[in-house]
């Protein structure tokens, strides 16, 4: 079983290593499975996903976000083709 201190530990050694609290806090026990719908438009989603897929954006939404901007440029290409997916 991990401690409090254990979790401490491994959260300063990931910021230690150049992790931001945002990154780092994946240790902390309140990182557990979320599930989320969302609805939009697409102008709103344009906005969504220039946020979530650049690269300086929390690893694990950018990573559930490439994928849902690479279908909606599959579906709308005029739309989305101009978001990178990047920095």
């Amino acid at each position: 079983m991990t401690s409090l201190f254990d979790v401490y530990n491994n959260y300063q050694l990931l910021r230690n290593f150049g992790r931001t609290p945002q990154q780092a806090r994946v240790v902390l026990p309140n990182a557990i499975k979320t599930e989320i719908i969302v609805t939009a438009n697409p102008r709103e989603w344009r906005h969504i996903l220039k946020l979530r897929t650049g690269s300086v954006t929390y690893p694990q939404i950018r990573e559930l976000m490439l994928p849902v901007l690479q279908e909606f440029k599959n579906l709308w290409p005029a739309l989305f083709e101009n978001i990178e997916g990047r920095g």
